[in-house]
């Protein structure tokens, strides 16, 4: 039962990833508390988030989510010692609240997600941005009209992708005539629309 009232905000950890982990601890390094499954009452000042998997010395960065992971608010990018006292905790009436953690080590990142965008013919991104929502805006040129390539007009359109945090796509759109469009540019603009620069030889 889910125990939800207008002035006490419950904050339930319920999963923590990892990300960017130094090769030789990338197996290791993980959260230890909170572990899972704890609630929060408001009124909570601080939470002792604690961390093993690597040396004492080394630094982490700590991340939070509300929504389960669609955007990603930092906790703190000096935290050491396998222990950080987290203060200001915000007050959120949320059941989908997860943490993570990276090492400051160098090395190659882990993945977090990829996706492939495209069909059975040439087809090429040019210009990404993050959106105002957490997700991301994809323009490039498309020649396929399969795949998870709808409305090709023939020749190479300009291809649009909406992804959402994880990378999903959200919705896509192919612009353009019978010959050859193409675009190296995409921006968002401040009402939430997009705005694309691009060429053109179809008439």
């Amino acid at each position: 039962m889910k125990n939800i009232f207008k002035n006490k905000a419950i904050l339930l950890i319920m999963l923590f990833a990892i990300m960017n982990c130094y090769p030789i601890f990338a197996d290791e390094l993980k959260i230890t508390h909170p572990n899972g499954g704890e609630k929060y009452d408001f009124g909570d000042t601080t939470i002792t988030v604690t961390w093993e998997g690597i040396r004492e010395i080394d630094t982490v960065s700590i991340f939070f989510s509300q929504d389960n992971g669609k955007s990603w608010e930092l906790i703190s990018d000096e935290a050491t010692n396998l222990s950080y006292r987290w203060e200001d905790i915000p007050i959120i009436d949320s059941d989908s609240c997860i943490m993570k953690i990276a090492s400051h080590k160098p090395g190659a990142p882990d993945i977090e997600w990829q996706k492939c965008i495209g069909g059975s013919e040439f087809d090429m991104g040019y210009s990404i941005e993050h959106t105002l929502d957490g997700g991301y805006i994809l323009a490039g040129a498309a020649v396929s009209s399969d795949g998870n390539i709808i409305g090709n007009h023939g020749g190479t359109d300009i291809l649009v992708v909406k992804l959402d945090a994880v990378g999903e796509i959200e919705w896509q759109r192919c612009l353009g005539g019978s010959s050859g469009e193409q675009t190296h540019s995409i921006i968002q603009t401040l009402d939430g629309g997009y705005i694309i620069a691009g060429e053109t030889s179809s008439i």
